[in-house]
């Protein structure tokens, strides 16, 4: 188990929880990994178990760390939302809006698309736990080359594991 005090922003951890086995820590006291439920694979953060009721988590140990400019967040706020009927460029208008969501193409309803979804996070977790990946922002990678290329960087760090 890995201490409080020893987590790392960005390190990718082995864990115990609920719904996940691999994830990368927040620096916030999430942990995000991927969740499958009712045959979905996404994105889901769970938080560190600190003695409180929502903690569900107890990091093992670091494997990877994520290379610099992937947010280690479910939703990548950078990440441009599309709508599904058009298209173009979505954004969340939220309450007392008449419709939560609205887009430039003017469509009513607005069903987005991703939801800023932050695929490449998706990607690399999906990479070292060997499944699927979707494909998003890790062009030139193999799996194989991205897990060795991100425990490169873990060893440049002073990590030998």
């Amino acid at each position: 188990m890995t201490g409080m005090s020893e987590l790392v922003e960005g390190g990718i951890y082995e864990v115990r929880s609920r719904n996940l086995d691999l994830a990368v820590y927040d620096g916030n006291g999430g942990f995000t990994g991927i969740r499958e439920k009712l045959g979905s694979r996404y994105l889901f953060t769970e938080y560190l178990r600190d003695g409180g009721p929502a903690g569900t988590v107890t990091p093992g140990r670091q494997v990877a760390s994520l290379l610099p400019g992937v947010p280690a967040w479910e939703r990548d706020p950078d990440c441009p939302v599309q709508c599904l009927e058009c298209g173009k460029k979505a954004w969340w208008t939220g309450p007392p809006a008449p419709a939560p969501w609205a887009c430039e193409g003017r469509c009513a309803p607005v069903r987005p698309a991703g939801a800023g979804f932050n695929g490449p996070l998706y990607d690399i977790l999906a990479a070292i736990g060997n499944l699927s990946p979707l494909g998003n922002g890790l062009e030139g990678y193999s799996p194989a080359g991205l897990h060795q290329s991100l425990l490169t960087k873990k060893k440049e760090k002073g990590n030998p594991s």
